[in-house]
């Protein structure tokens, strides 16, 4: 579909300077430029509504204490079984193989 647009005359110069370094038409560039466009805002609009319905949802009473109780319980694993956990621990011995 050809459509007429009006630009300033220094975007319009640096639009036609980049389309013709990335040896692309300006009819391109403008519809990659309104495609990103239209993608960005999509996605950003998309995320508002999810964050809303998320907001939406607060926690029941119960899952709020079913995780105060598991980062309790997280806090008494000794410090090497939570380093094991997390996988910062070497274990040599598991490479040597049987012996």
């Amino acid at each position: 579909m050809s459509t007429a647009i009006s630009l300033p005359e220094p975007l319009f110069e640096r639009a036609d300077a980049f389309a013709r370094q990335h040896k692309i038409s300006r009819s391109q560039l403008f519809a990659r430029a309104v495609e990103e466009f239209l993608r960005r805002h999509e996605s950003q609009a998309l995320l508002e509504a999810l964050n809303r319905v998320y907001q939406d949802l607060s926690p029941a009473p119960e899952e709020k204490e079913a995780r105060r109780l598991m980062k309790q319980k997280q806090r008494e694993i000794p410090e090497p079984l939570r380093r094991i956990r997390r996988g910062s621990m070497r274990f040599s011995w598991l490479r040597r193989g049987p012996n």
